[in-house]
């Protein structure tokens, strides 16, 4: 049983490694690449430091190995977010999160390396409750955007990712019930053996990707070929967003668009991203209700409407998303460009 532990986390241990060094290559401008760095050296570490009696690193090697597997859910999920969510940044509740979900495994490997006693069973509790909190919420995140992204590869890499992350989950809790007893000495082998297969399609994953699956920038994709077809499609869309004005639905989709235009979805979402440049099917359809608020707010004859009503009158379901999604495209929130906009006509 001991070779058998040693094949699959000696091998699992030098996969996490090349991971290591594939990622840091490109990790100084891409924080998917920082964040899948960091996760493989600290999944490293777990492999090494949580082993059989047989497989103890000596203490000067087991104590920075124990250290460095603390964070490596919270890196998994950072990675997960950076990678699947549009223009991700590390805020001060990334950082809350992961300080309160390492605190009390830091506080249990204290009490491993003093033999201060066990560890007190309401601290293991709530290291287990944040780790299925933190993995709940990765997969939610990373399917709830799959519809909106341009990237067909990508949209496909969030399908296998959740199902591997859920996979982990329901057979680390399986194996934490099933090895009690005289078969808890299987417990450090059995988990090697859940997490193993995910290293290893995530090396495939990686060595397979294209570049664009990384980021959100519009990728070299293939491109519509006739230019009949093209500009038609382009005169249809011109038609359904600025005639039709499409984009005063809240509940608009690439499908209900596609469908009346009588294309495939893979053929619109290859338009708007290669031809006309759009990150995902929201800034689409954002960028056309913006520009009519914009107008909205500029005009002296719509000054009686709140922000909110206006708002509503052009697509957007509520208040904070729109308010999100102005600033990010004008530089100012609704009131601020209202103001400036009043300031300007008065100036006249």
């Amino acid at each position: 049983m001991i070779l058998f532990d040693a094949i699959f986390r000696y091998s699992g241990t030098a996969l996490l490694i090349i991971l290591a060094l594939l990622a840091f290559r490109r990790a100084q401008n891409s924080l998917p690449h920082l964040f899948l760095c960091l996760s493989s050296i600290s999944l490293a570490g777990l492999f090494m430091g949580y082993t059989p009696e047989a497989l103890t690193l000596p203490d000067v090697l087991l104590v920075p190995a124990r250290l460095l597997d603390v964070p490596h859910l919270v890196f998994i999920w950072l990675f997960a977010l950076s990678l699947f969510e549009k223009d991700f940044r590390v805020r001060p509740w990334h950082w809350l999160v992961g300080t309160v979900f390492c605190l009390p495994i830091i506080v249990a490997r204290i009490f491993q390396f003093t033999e201060l006693g066990p560890f007190p069973l309401w601290a293991t509790a709530l290291s287990g409750v944040l780790s299925f909190g933190i993995a709940l919420h990765m997969i939610v995140t990373v399917l709830l955007g799959r519809t909106d992204d341009m990237s067909s590869q990508r949209r496909a890499s969030r399908v296998y990712f959740s199902a591997m992350i859920a996979f982990v989950i329901v057979a680390a809790a399986a194996i934490e019930l099933i090895l009690v007893g005289e078969w808890a000495v299987y417990l450090r082998t059995a988990k090697v053996l859940t997490i193993w297969p995910s290293i290893v399609w995530t090396m495939v994953w990686l060595v397979e990707l294209r570049p664009a699956a990384f980021a959100f920038d519009p990728p070299a994709r293939k491109r519509l070929h006739d230019p009949e077809i093209v500009s038609r499609l382009h005169d249809q869309l011109i038609t359904e967003m600025q005639i039709k004005k499409a984009y005063r639905e809240p509940d608009i989709t690439i499908l209900i668009l596609a469908k009346r235009l009588a294309v495939t979805q893979h053929s619109l979402r290859e338009f708007i991203n290669s031809r006309l440049g759009f990150k995902n099917f929201s800034d689409f359809i954002n960028s056309y209700r913006i520009e009519a608020v914009k107008s909205a707010l500029s005009d002296p004859d719509h000054q009686h409407k709140s922000v909110l009503q206006i708002a509503l009158d052009n697509g957007f379901s509520s208040l904070s998303p729109f308010n999100r999604a102005f600033k990010n495209q004008v530089g100012l929130t609704p009131r601020e460009f209202r103001e400036a906009q009043r300031e300007r006509r008065e100036a006249r």
